[in-house]
């Protein structure tokens, strides 16, 4: 018995999406400035980042008063080793 012989599949192409109606040259326009450049403008971004700041501000003040408390420990140890 003879097998059918299997049809090859078509390759397919791509084929490049056809433009659609080009828009026409704009020219470079200054956008109108609606708030001035410096405006404080409160969101929810701003007073995450102001936690954050607050938070790793007294961590670090919190390091420094270890440290300071530490070394008067180790001064007083040492004078009274050298008396």
């Amino acid at each position: 018995m003879a097998t059918a012989k299997k049809s090859a599949t078509p390759k397919r192409t791509s084929r490049k999406p056809k433009a659609s109606k080009a828009e026409g040259m704009r020219s470079f326009r200054p956008y109108p400035e609606e708030l001035p450049f410096f405006h404080m403008h409160l969101t929810r971004q701003t007073v995450y980042w102001l936690a954050i700041s607050l938070l790793v501000l007294s961590i670090g003040a919190w390091v420094v008063y270890l440290s300071v408390t530490t070394q008067n420990i180790y001064d007083q140890v040492e004078m009274l080793t050298n008396s």
